[in-house]
């Protein structure tokens, strides 16, 4: 059977509970306050900027998924050329606008190599580089310039 509580009994309680939040609270603060004076030292050492105390947003798995498939289309692969090299190169050679999926089938005959699974997904998400590509509509993309 439930044990029924009085109301002094509750705020005793939560006068506790609020007391150890703001010690927690305390202690946050401390380490906070110490981890920006280390990253101002390292700034210093460095000579590069400090960082901030700027959180990044949650990835949903899907965002996590593409941008890691974005990071690894500019890694070399064996002949040296990344992935956005051999798209750009497919770009140049058209000349006009392309479909991401004639581009990968493009990228696969220049003889980029690749084990991947989702090879489309890795274009795909390398040609949303607005630096280096354009998209001209759904799924339609140019170089950019």
């Amino acid at each position: 059977m439930a044990k029924t509580m009085s109301i002094s009994e509750l705020e005793k309680q939560l006068a506790a509970k609020r007391g150890q939040a703001e010690k927690l609270q305390a202690k946050r603060d401390d380490l906070a306050a110490r981890l920006e004076h280390l990253d101002r030292q390292l700034a210093e050492l460095t000579g590069a900027a400090a960082p901030t105390a700027k959180r990044t947003p949650k990835r949903t798995p899907k965002r996590a998924k593409a941008a890691k498939r974005a990071k690894r289309a500019g890694r070399a692969a064996k002949g040296g050329k990344t992935l956005t090299d051999y798209i750009q190169q497919v770009l140049a050679d058209a000349g006009e606008p392309m479909r991401a999926k004639a581009v990968e089938q493009a990228v696969r005959a220049a003889g980029y190599p690749t084990t991947a699974k989702d090879f489309y997904g890795t274009v795909a998400a390398a040609l949303r580089n607005e630096e280096l590509f354009q998209r001209v509509g759904r799924g339609v993309y140019k170089l950019r310039g």
